[in-house]
């Protein structure tokens, strides 16, 4: 006989920026202990997946840089751009491209992605400092670099100095960049 020991599940996204959730079983069965199973199934949950993160901002905490990097091209995409992430090492300091047409004019920009399990976290000017050296070398309209942690002085100091190709979303504005999604894709 088997008996499920415990189920646990949780809502990701996948390598291409899927919602997905995953369910991790463990049951014993006709005596072999702890089998370990895991199931993936892609979730059609794209905005209750933001509405839950929204309502509970712990869980971006939770998340894998990599998973956070696809949450950031997919509340933008909602928002009208285009958006490739780019590999996940030797990016160039690039996390993902995201394109949009403004009024006939087309705009690239290019993205870094920081992300933290720390709720103290602050990013410091040498982040800012390399990226506004890759929208430099790239020649692209601007650069964004979002996070979940705060901006340290130096480094706001810096965004506001560079405020016109350097956009920086600290934890409040990636909370209203999720809100403005929401609208957007009601």
């Amino acid at each position: 006989m088997s008996a499920i020991k415990k189920i646990t599940a949780r809502e990701i996204l996948d390598s291409r920026g899927n919602p997905t959730i995953e369910v991790d079983f463990k049951w014993n069965c006709y005596g072999i202990p702890d089998i370990r199973r895991k199931l993936r199934v892609k979730s059609q949950l794209n905005r209750q997946t933001v509405r839950r993160m929204l309502a509970n901002p712990e869980y971006l905490y939770h998340l894998s840089s990599r998973n956070f990097e696809l949450l950031v091209k997919h509340l933008y995409e909602g928002l009208g751009y285009k958006g490739i992430v780019t590999k996940e090492t030797r990016d160039g300091g690039v996390d993902i491209y995201l394109a949009k047409t403004i009024d006939g004019m087309p705009h690239t920009y290019v993205v870094q992605c920081k992300h933290t399990s720390s709720r103290t976290a602050k990013i410091g000017v040498s982040v800012l400092r390399d990226l506004l050296g890759v929208i430099i070398d790239k020649s692209v309209t601007a650069g964004i670099i979002i996070t979940n942690a705060i901006f340290s002085k130096p480094a706001i100091s810096f965004i506001k100095k560079h405020a016109s190709r350097l956009f920086a979303l600290g934890m409040n504005q990636l909370l209203g960049l999720m809100r403005s999604y929401l609208e957007a894709t009601a």
